[in-house]
Protein backbone atom coordinates (compact mmCIF):
# COMPACT_ATOMS: atom_id res chain seq x y z
CA UNK A 1 0.00 0.00 0.00
CA UNK A 2 2.87 2.33 0.86
CA UNK A 3 4.46 1.65 -2.53
CA UNK A 4 1.20 2.47 -4.34
CA UNK A 5 0.88 5.70 -2.39
CA UNK A 6 4.44 6.66 -3.31
CA UNK A 7 3.78 5.96 -6.97
CA UNK A 8 0.57 8.02 -6.87
CA UNK A 9 2.42 10.81 -5.12
CA UNK A 10 5.16 10.81 -7.77
CA UNK A 11 2.59 10.82 -10.57
CA UNK A 12 0.77 13.73 -8.93
CA UNK A 13 3.99 15.72 -8.67
CA UNK A 14 4.79 15.03 -12.33
CA UNK A 15 1.32 16.20 -13.39
CA UNK A 16 1.68 19.38 -11.33
CA UNK A 17 5.03 20.11 -12.97
CA UNK A 18 3.54 19.54 -16.44
CA UNK A 19 0.54 21.79 -15.75
CA UNK A 20 2.76 24.48 -14.22
CA UNK A 21 5.08 24.38 -17.22
CA UNK A 22 2.12 24.67 -19.60
CA UNK A 23 0.75 27.65 -17.70
CA UNK A 24 4.12 29.37 -17.51
CA UNK A 25 5.22 29.04 -21.11
CA UNK A 26 5.30 32.86 -21.11
CA UNK A 27 7.25 34.37 -18.23
CA UNK A 28 6.65 37.98 -17.20
CA UNK A 29 8.32 40.36 -14.77
CA UNK A 30 6.42 43.30 -13.31
CA UNK A 31 7.95 46.54 -14.59
CA UNK A 32 5.74 49.01 -12.74
CA UNK A 33 2.23 49.56 -11.46
CA UNK A 34 0.06 52.43 -10.37
CA UNK A 35 -2.88 52.01 -8.01
CA UNK A 36 -3.66 55.76 -7.90
CA UNK A 37 -3.14 56.27 -4.20
CA UNK A 38 -3.17 59.82 -2.92
CA UNK A 39 -4.98 62.75 -4.47
CA UNK A 40 -2.64 63.67 -7.32
CA UNK A 41 -1.63 61.97 -10.57
CA UNK A 42 1.82 60.38 -10.25
CA UNK A 43 4.01 62.47 -12.56
CA UNK A 44 6.60 59.69 -12.76
CA UNK A 45 4.07 57.58 -14.65
CA UNK A 46 1.62 59.96 -16.34
CA UNK A 47 0.98 63.22 -18.08
CA UNK A 48 -2.41 64.65 -18.94
CA UNK A 49 -3.24 64.39 -22.62
CA UNK A 50 -3.42 67.58 -24.65
CA UNK A 51 -5.97 68.54 -27.27
CA UNK A 52 -4.97 67.48 -30.78
CA UNK A 53 -5.94 68.16 -34.36
CA UNK A 54 -6.30 64.48 -35.24
CA UNK A 55 -9.63 64.83 -36.99
CA UNK A 56 -12.51 64.83 -34.51
CA UNK A 57 -10.68 62.56 -32.05
CA UNK A 58 -9.44 64.50 -29.07
CA UNK A 59 -11.44 67.61 -29.89
CA UNK A 60 -12.53 68.00 -26.27
CA UNK A 61 -9.49 66.74 -24.37
CA UNK A 62 -8.70 69.14 -21.54
CA UNK A 63 -6.17 69.56 -18.76
CA UNK A 64 -8.79 71.24 -16.59
CA UNK A 65 -8.79 69.87 -13.04
CA UNK A 66 -12.59 69.61 -13.33
CA UNK A 67 -12.33 66.44 -15.46
CA UNK A 68 -9.80 64.64 -13.23
CA UNK A 69 -10.59 63.25 -9.80
CA UNK A 70 -8.33 60.96 -7.81
CA UNK A 71 -9.45 59.60 -4.45
CA UNK A 72 -9.78 56.32 -2.56
CA UNK A 73 -7.40 54.56 -4.96
CA UNK A 74 -9.34 55.40 -8.12
CA UNK A 75 -8.61 57.90 -10.88
CA UNK A 76 -11.78 59.16 -12.56
CA UNK A 77 -11.60 60.75 -16.02
CA UNK A 78 -14.80 62.70 -16.68
CA UNK A 79 -16.53 63.87 -19.80
CA UNK A 80 -18.52 67.03 -19.03
CA UNK A 81 -20.53 69.64 -20.84
CA UNK A 82 -18.62 72.91 -20.65
CA UNK A 83 -21.25 75.07 -19.03
CA UNK A 84 -19.09 77.75 -17.45
CA UNK A 85 -16.45 75.25 -16.27
CA UNK A 86 -13.74 76.82 -18.43
CA UNK A 87 -15.17 80.13 -19.74
CA UNK A 88 -12.11 80.86 -21.89
CA UNK A 89 -12.40 77.49 -23.66
CA UNK A 90 -14.89 77.51 -26.53
CA UNK A 91 -15.16 73.70 -26.63
CA UNK A 92 -18.67 72.39 -26.00
CA UNK A 93 -17.37 69.51 -23.88
CA UNK A 94 -14.31 68.79 -21.72
CA UNK A 95 -12.75 65.32 -21.34
CA UNK A 96 -9.92 63.89 -19.25
CA UNK A 97 -7.13 61.74 -20.65
CA UNK A 98 -3.74 60.45 -19.50
CA UNK A 99 -0.64 59.07 -21.20
CA UNK A 100 2.60 57.34 -20.25
CA UNK A 101 4.44 58.92 -23.21
CA UNK A 102 8.04 59.83 -22.26
CA UNK A 103 7.34 58.24 -18.84
CA UNK A 104 6.71 54.50 -19.19
CA UNK A 105 6.82 52.23 -22.22
CA UNK A 106 6.62 48.60 -23.26
CA UNK A 107 8.02 46.55 -26.13
CA UNK A 108 7.32 42.85 -25.57
CA UNK A 109 5.27 42.04 -22.49
CA UNK A 110 1.83 42.42 -20.95
CA UNK A 111 -0.41 45.30 -19.92
CA UNK A 112 -3.31 44.99 -17.49
CA UNK A 113 -5.81 47.75 -16.71
CA UNK A 114 -8.67 47.42 -14.23
CA UNK A 115 -11.41 49.95 -14.89
CA UNK A 116 -15.11 50.55 -15.33
CA UNK A 117 -16.96 52.62 -17.91
CA UNK A 118 -19.95 54.93 -17.62
CA UNK A 119 -21.07 55.93 -21.10
CA UNK A 120 -23.88 57.70 -22.92
CA UNK A 121 -25.13 58.05 -26.46
CA UNK A 122 -22.25 59.71 -28.32
CA UNK A 123 -19.33 58.84 -26.00
CA UNK A 124 -16.14 57.07 -27.04
CA UNK A 125 -13.60 56.27 -24.28
CA UNK A 126 -10.54 54.21 -25.15
CA UNK A 127 -7.45 52.44 -23.83
CA UNK A 128 -4.77 52.14 -26.49
CA UNK A 129 -1.10 51.83 -27.38
CA UNK A 130 0.90 53.97 -29.77
CA UNK A 131 4.60 53.70 -30.69
CA UNK A 132 7.17 56.06 -29.23
CA UNK A 133 8.82 56.42 -32.65
CA UNK A 134 6.62 58.61 -34.84
CA UNK A 135 7.67 56.49 -37.85
CA UNK A 136 5.34 53.77 -36.52
CA UNK A 137 2.39 56.13 -36.41
CA UNK A 138 2.44 56.28 -40.19
CA UNK A 139 1.75 53.76 -42.92
CA UNK A 140 3.24 51.32 -43.89
CA UNK A 141 4.80 51.06 -40.41
CA UNK A 142 1.72 51.90 -38.28
CA UNK A 143 1.48 49.85 -35.09
CA UNK A 144 -1.60 50.96 -33.14
CA UNK A 145 -3.30 48.58 -30.72
CA UNK A 146 -6.69 49.40 -29.21
CA UNK A 147 -7.02 47.41 -25.99
CA UNK A 148 -10.56 48.69 -25.80
CA UNK A 149 -12.85 51.25 -27.35
CA UNK A 150 -16.32 51.67 -25.91
CA UNK A 151 -19.09 53.57 -27.68
CA UNK A 152 -22.48 54.76 -26.47
CA UNK A 153 -23.88 52.43 -23.77
CA UNK A 154 -23.20 49.10 -25.45
CA UNK A 155 -22.71 45.82 -23.59
CA UNK A 156 -19.48 45.10 -25.49
CA UNK A 157 -16.15 46.73 -26.30
CA UNK A 158 -14.06 46.82 -29.47
CA UNK A 159 -10.52 45.42 -29.41
CA UNK A 160 -8.73 46.28 -32.64
CA UNK A 161 -5.41 46.12 -34.48
CA UNK A 162 -4.53 49.04 -36.79
CA UNK A 163 -1.72 48.51 -39.31
CA UNK A 164 -0.92 49.11 -42.98
CA UNK A 165 -2.11 45.54 -43.61
CA UNK A 166 -5.47 45.96 -41.87
CA UNK A 167 -6.22 49.58 -42.81
CA UNK A 168 -4.53 50.45 -46.11
CA UNK A 169 -4.71 46.97 -47.65
CA UNK A 170 -8.07 46.25 -45.94
CA UNK A 171 -7.00 42.78 -44.82
CA UNK A 172 -9.41 42.62 -41.90
CA UNK A 173 -10.25 38.90 -41.89
CA UNK A 174 -6.96 37.14 -42.62
CA UNK A 175 -6.40 37.07 -39.71
CA UNK A 176 -9.36 38.83 -38.02
CA UNK A 177 -8.19 42.22 -36.80
CA UNK A 178 -10.99 42.86 -34.29
CA UNK A 179 -13.12 41.29 -31.58
CA UNK A 180 -16.24 42.61 -29.84
CA UNK A 181 -16.36 40.81 -26.49
CA UNK A 182 -19.26 41.45 -24.16
CA UNK A 183 -18.74 43.08 -20.79
CA UNK A 184 -20.82 43.62 -17.68
CA UNK A 185 -22.01 47.15 -18.15
CA UNK A 186 -20.66 49.65 -15.62
CA UNK A 187 -18.77 46.95 -13.68
CA UNK A 188 -15.02 46.78 -13.09
CA UNK A 189 -13.18 44.56 -15.57
CA UNK A 190 -9.52 43.73 -16.10
CA UNK A 191 -8.50 44.33 -19.72
CA UNK A 192 -5.19 42.77 -20.76
CA UNK A 193 -2.94 42.70 -23.80
CA UNK A 194 0.10 40.49 -24.36
CA UNK A 195 2.60 41.64 -26.99
CA UNK A 196 4.73 38.74 -28.18
CA UNK A 197 7.15 38.25 -31.09
CA UNK A 198 4.63 35.98 -32.82
CA UNK A 199 1.19 37.26 -31.76
CA UNK A 200 -0.97 39.66 -29.78
CA UNK A 201 -3.27 38.14 -27.16
CA UNK A 202 -6.26 40.08 -25.81
CA UNK A 203 -8.24 39.07 -22.72
CA UNK A 204 -10.86 40.33 -20.27
CA UNK A 205 -10.90 39.12 -16.65
CA UNK A 206 -8.37 36.43 -17.53
CA UNK A 207 -10.46 35.01 -20.38
CA UNK A 208 -8.91 35.25 -23.82
CA UNK A 209 -11.00 37.23 -26.29
CA UNK A 210 -8.88 36.90 -29.43
CA UNK A 211 -5.40 36.59 -30.91
CA UNK A 212 -3.75 38.43 -33.74
CA UNK A 213 -0.87 36.29 -35.09
CA UNK A 214 2.13 37.17 -37.19
CA UNK A 215 1.62 35.43 -40.51
CA UNK A 216 4.26 33.19 -42.02
CA UNK A 217 6.25 35.28 -44.50
CA UNK A 218 4.27 38.25 -43.19
CA UNK A 219 3.47 40.90 -45.82
CA UNK A 220 4.81 44.41 -45.26
CA UNK A 221 3.07 46.07 -42.35
CA UNK A 222 1.16 42.96 -41.25
CA UNK A 223 2.92 42.59 -37.88
CA UNK A 224 4.88 45.75 -37.04
CA UNK A 225 4.63 45.11 -33.28
CA UNK A 226 7.41 44.70 -30.77
CA UNK A 227 8.35 48.38 -30.99
CA UNK A 228 8.58 50.59 -27.92
CA UNK A 229 5.07 51.88 -27.21
CA UNK A 230 3.20 53.94 -24.63
CA UNK A 231 -0.30 53.78 -23.16
CA UNK A 232 -3.18 56.26 -23.39
CA UNK A 233 -6.48 56.18 -21.48
CA UNK A 234 -9.01 58.82 -22.39
CA UNK A 235 -12.62 59.83 -22.12
CA UNK A 236 -14.06 61.07 -25.43
CA UNK A 237 -17.33 62.63 -26.51
CA UNK A 238 -18.42 62.71 -30.14
CA UNK A 239 -16.14 62.06 -33.06
CA UNK A 240 -16.12 60.75 -36.61
CA UNK A 241 -16.98 57.21 -35.50
CA UNK A 242 -19.79 57.74 -33.01
CA UNK A 243 -21.25 60.87 -34.58
CA UNK A 244 -22.28 64.08 -32.88
CA UNK A 245 -25.67 63.02 -31.51
CA UNK A 246 -24.84 63.29 -27.82
CA UNK A 247 -27.44 62.66 -25.13
CA UNK A 248 -26.39 64.80 -22.19
CA UNK A 249 -29.43 63.55 -20.25
CA UNK A 250 -27.44 60.30 -19.81
CA UNK A 251 -24.53 62.14 -18.17
CA UNK A 252 -22.39 61.95 -16.03
CA UNK A 253 -19.91 59.95 -18.11
CA UNK A 254 -16.49 58.81 -16.95
CA UNK A 255 -13.80 56.13 -16.75
CA UNK A 256 -12.84 54.87 -13.28
CA UNK A 257 -9.29 53.43 -13.30
CA UNK A 258 -8.45 51.19 -10.35
CA UNK A 259 -4.92 50.21 -11.40
CA UNK A 260 -2.52 49.77 -14.32
CA UNK A 261 0.32 47.23 -14.57
CA UNK A 262 3.12 46.79 -17.12
CA UNK A 263 5.00 43.49 -17.35
CA UNK A 264 8.18 42.75 -19.28
CA UNK A 265 8.49 39.52 -21.26
CA UNK A 266 11.42 37.56 -19.85
CA UNK A 267 14.05 36.41 -22.32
Amino acid sequence: MTTIRRILSILTCISIVIVTYARNDKQYRLLWEDSFSGSQLNSENWDKLYRTGWGTWGAYISKSDSVYEQKKGVLRLYGKENRGIEPSDTARFLCGGITTRHKRSITYGKIEVRLRLKGAQGTWPAVWLMPVDYKHWQYPHRAEIDILEYIHRNDFVYQTVHTHYTDSLRQTDNPPRQAKPRIKYEKYNVYALEILPTELIFSINGKETFRYPKLKDAPEGQYPFGVESYLMIDMQIGGNWVGNTIDTAQFPVYIDIDWVKFYELKK
